[in-house]
């Protein structure tokens, strides 16, 4: 029946709903690793990103994007100089592919 409801809906939706699913896949990862997800430090308001990460002394801004998103994506430059020569902070882009392959 999934399959079926999934055929109805619109590209967009599933391209929606597959870049949800791949934040909180990520969000998973990190937790499995022993990271906690937090609130975002203040430097990073109004930035665009979806989650921050932290374990001990490191602490990760991550962005999720389908590899389609990376063409002129400003935000991400961006988002990577704010977090340029912060202590114990690093910036990660995970970047996943729209077919199911």
């Amino acid at each position: 029946m999934a399959a079926k409801v999934l055929s109805r809906m619109k590209p967009e939706s599933q391209t929606v709903n597959r870049s949800q699913d791949e934040v909180w896949n990520t969000i998973r990862r990190f937790r499995d690793d022993g990271y906690s997800i937090s609130d975002p430090p203040d430097f990073l308001c109004g930035a665009t990103f979806d989650f921050t990460a932290h374990k001990d002394d490191d602490h990760v801004v991550v962005r999720v994007k389908a590899g389609n998103e990376l063409i002129g994506a400003t935000d991400i430059i961006d988002l990577a100089k704010r977090i340029e020569g912060r202590d114990g902070w690093r910036f990660e882009l995970v970047v996943w592919s729209l077919s199911y392959d």
